[in-house]
């Protein structure tokens, strides 16, 4: 049995061409395919830099020569483990662990548009997050966490998800979805692990109460 962790990379590290080609090359045909279709440079990396982490999450799990599959809501998954992947500016994560797991990275500074905050918040959270903008991301990721543990892609929207912050793995979710209404006690399981890097903030979504002590920082290799 291996320990849950979470696994980050800076993919500013994939700019020097040799290291990028040589962490290219090492990658299954489907993510160099994706790499591919990225039209800027950033976007390459971040792809890139995906796969580099998700690879050494796998290898980690001993699931690296596994098979990926993606399920129909299109939630790539390997049997005997579970994972997940996000990225954002010049950060990949990925989430690994024995259990179904979500997670998501943002920036502070991201600029939430006031019509995105009226439809993706609660009253509630709104009331929260009032004059602390940092505290509208802090519930975004949460949100995005727990949207990425089901796997449900566009099928669960984020303001069907109320968050109450609390300290720790305190924070607790209510999920309610007229389209999905088994949802809502599934939800009363979710527990979440949050870390600060930077500018940075990440939100782990699982059912243990705490899902790791602190990031691992990778190279590529």
């Amino acid at each position: 049995m291996f320990a849950n962790s979470v696994f980050a990379l800076d993919v500013s590290t994939l700019a020097d061409p040799d290291v990028f080609d040589a962490c290219y090359q090492a990658q299954r045909t489907e993510r160099r395919e994706r790499v591919g279709r990225m039209r800027f440079d950033n976007g390459k990396r971040l792809c890139l830099g995906a796969g580099v982490v998700m690879e050494h999450a796998l290898a980690f799990a001993g699931c690296r020569d596994k098979d990926i599959v993606i399920t129909p809501q299109g939630k790539p998954t390997v049997e005997g483990c579970f994972f997940n992947i996000s990225h954002t500016d010049e950060i990949a994560v990925c989430a690994v662990s024995d259990r179904e797991v979500g997670i998501d990275i943002e920036r502070f500074d991201r600029k939430l548009t006031e019509s995105v905050i009226k439809k993706a918040f609660t009253p509630a959270e709104i009331r929260m997050a009032e004059g602390n903008p940092d505290i509208f991301i802090h519930l975004w990721t949460i949100k995005e966490s727990v949207m990425k543990w089901f796997g449900l892609g566009l099928g669960l929207m984020p303001e069907h998800i109320d968050v109450q912050l609390a300290e720790g793995s305190d924070t607790r979710v209510t999920i309610s979805d007229p389209n999905h209404p088994k949802l809502s006690s599934q939800a009363d399981a979710l527990r979440f692990t949050c870390f600060r890097h930077e500018d940075y903030h990440i939100a782990v979504c699982s059912t243990y109460e705490n899902f790791a002590d602190s990031i691992t920082w990778i190279s590529p290799p």
